[in-house]
Order: structure tokens, then C-alpha cells, then sequence
């Protein structure tokens, strides 16, 4: 397997990153009286310029237009937010579910029954994804099959430990789906891409930490509001407002699109996405100490929980493109028409 890369032109790389540092300016609290319709229409239309630039130019979707799609993703959340907040469009029909399916709730222990909707849905999309391309000869390695057990292990642990009464919430369970769909929607853009086709799964993070951990920044939001000449708590809720967009959609697909080997990528994907999961944890932490909101030993194990739930995704995917990228193909037709040996007489 060929170690050596041939890195992306740096006009390609400036595409790619053109949708993430627009919802970095956009979301920052800078910018917090921006009217958000308008940011994310804003963002859609860069993302799909992108896109379009992208198919134009190479006809087929490319690496370097992965962090638009995660452009358009975060879109469609905020648009799904936006949705979830206007009650009168969804109370009605949500308390109607709840009294046919009340029973049901009861006996399940609490699991959300709108969940099995969303459950469904995307687990007819991974269905259909692998379906798809178990005729190419994608196959998970039995240290990928080991990555994605443990990750089942901590979604378990997250939910029942953490959230005992709504264990199965549609946070959880969307968070971990959405990075283990995009883990296989991106097996054969790794055929031609390599572990660029991560990137699928890295701008799919800040998605996913938004349903995981949905109320990160509301306390340190609320204490800058209360104190506006608390500098510290201001410069603090703009660097967290900002550090899963700034690293997800710009720092890591620069490294990643630019790097000239597969350890170099592997660095970027792994060591880079962890880094900004736990800085996100200990900035965190370390503002909140000496106010009735310190972080306890409660608060360490669900964010430990979280960001392993997060990470682990990204260690499968990294593990399986890999084992992907080295295993031998074998040739169907060379074999049907490998000729006989000739014995020598």
C-alpha cells in the first residue's frame, strides 16, 4: 500500500473550507443578533456553489466538497430546530402519537416513541447503504467490528447511566447513527479518495454534538448574560461558540486535503478531532469552577461518555477505509481466464 499522497491544489482547499468559515463568522456571538433564516440561507447557497463547482469541474463528487455537504447538513438542523420550536406545528401531532402509543411507552421504560420513527428511518438508510455496496467488496475488519462494539457499549452506558429515566433519547440514538450512516455513505468515495472520504464523518461532528449534548453552552450563556463586564465569561461563550465549526469545517479538512501521506491524514482525522473534543470539555469546565454549576463527577463521566461517543465513530471509520484501502482486489475476469499451467516435459 502506497503511503505517499498527492496533496489538494489550495484553490480546491479554499472552496472546501468557504461554507465552514462562513457559519464560523455566522455563529459566533458576534453575530448572535444575525437573523438566523437568513445565515442558513446564506450558508445553502455557498454550499450548493461549491457543490456545483465541484460536479462541474470533475463530474462526480470529490473530497474536497465533503464540508459543504456538512454545510447543508447543519442547515437542515437548524432548519429541524427552528421546526421543533414551533410547538403548534408538531404538539398536536406529538401528544396524539403519545396517547396511541402511551402503553407502549410505559413498557419500554421510557423510550421516546417518537424515536422508533427516526430509528427506522435512518436505519433503513444504513440498510440500503450497505446493500448497495456489499457487491464492491467493502469489507469491515475485525478491529473495526471491535471499534464499533465498543461504541455500542458506550452509547449503552451513556444512556442508561446518564439519562436512566429517557435512556433511548433521539439525541442519543440520532448522534451515533448520523456518524455511523456517514461512516458508510463514505466506503466508496474511499476508494478513489482515501481517508479523505473521512471527512464525511468529520463535518457530520458538529451536528452531532448539538443533538448529544444539546445545553452545552446554555449555562456559560446565561452567567455572560448576567455578568456583561465579565470579559473572561465573554471571550470564553465566543471561543466555544465557534471551536466545533472553526476545527470541523476549516482546520481539519485543510490538514487533511493538503497532508502527503496516510499517516499524515490519519493524524489530522483522529488526534485533531479528539483535541477539539476535550478542549471543548476543559474550557468548559474550567470556567464553570467556583459557581454552583462546577463541574462534578457526574458531569466528567457524561462528557467522558460523550465525546468517546463522538470519537469512536471516527476511529471505526478510520480503521475500516484503511483495511479498505489494503486489501488485495481480486479480479473476477482475470480469474475466469487464468490459463493452465503448462507442465514441462
Amino acid at each position: 500500500m502506497h503511503n505517499a499522497i498527492q496533496p489538494k491544489p489550495w484553490d480546491k482547499v479554499c472552496l472546501a473550507i468557504l461554507p465552514g468559515l462562513w457559519i464560523t463568522v455566522w455563529q459566533s456571538e458576534i453575530f448572535n443578533q444575525f437573523p438566523r433564516e437568513i445565515g442558513s440561507a446564506i450558508l445553502v447557497v455557498i454550499a450548493l456553489g461549491v457543490i456545483r463547482i465541484n460536479l462541474v469541474t470533475e463530474r462526480r463528487l470529490a473530497a474536497w466538497s465533503l464540508p459543504a455537504l456538512g454545510g447543508l447538513l447543519w442547515a437542515g438542523w437548524e432548519w429541524l430546530r427552528w421546526l421543533i420550536n414551533t410547538r403548534s406545528l408538531w404538539v398536536p401531532w406529538y401528544f396524539r402519537f403519545h396517547a396511541r402509543f402511551g402503553p407502549l411507552y410505559a413498557r419500554l421504560g421510557g423510550i421516546d416513541p417518537v424515536l422508533p420513527v427516526w430509528f427506522v428511518f435512518l436505519a433503513v438508510l444504513i440498510l440500503g447503504t450497505y446493500l448497495s455496496y456489499k457487491k464492491s467488496g467493502l469489507r469491515v475488519s475485525w478491529s473495526g467490528w471491535g471499534v464499533l462494539g465498543l461504541s455500542g457499549l458506550v452509547f449503552v452506558a451513556w444512556g442508561r447511566f446518564i439519562f436512566p429515566a429517557h435512556w433511548l433519547s433521539a439525541g442519543i440514538a440520532l448522534s451515533l447513527l448520523l456518524l455511523l450512516a456517514s461512516v458508510a455513505w463514505g466506503f466508496p468515495l474511499s476508494k478513489r479518495e482515501g481517508l479523505a472520504a473521512g471527512l464525511l464523518v468529520i463535518v457530520c461532528q458538529p451536528v452531532a454534538f448539538d443533538m448529544l449534548l444539546f445545553n452545552f453552552l446554555h449555562i456559560i450563556r446565561v452567567y455572560a448574560y448576567d455578568s456583561p463586564d465579565n470579559m473572561r465569561l465573554r471571550l470564553t461563550l465566543f471561543v466555544l461558540s465557534i471551536l466545533p465549526f472553526l476545527c470541523f469545517l476549516v482546520i481539519i479538512p485543510i490538514g487533511v486535503l493538503r497532508s502527503r501521506s496516510r499517516q499524515s491524514q490519519q493524524w489530522w482525522l483522529l488526534l485533531a478531532s479528539l483535541i477539539t473534543l476535550t478542549s471543548m470539555i476543559v474550557v468548559r469546565s474550567l470556567t464553570l469552577q467556583g459557581t454552583p454549576n462546577a463541574f462534578s463527577l457526574d458531569d466528567l463521566i457524561r462528557y467522558g461518555l460523550g465525546t468517546l461517543q463522538l470519537w469512536l465513530p471516527i476511529l471505526f471509520m478510520t480503521v475500516s477505509y484503511l483495511h479498505s484501502l489494503g486489501a488485495p482486489q481480486v479480479s473476477v475476469t482475470h480469474l475466469e481466464h487464468t490459463p493452465e499451467p503448462v507442465s514441462s516435459k
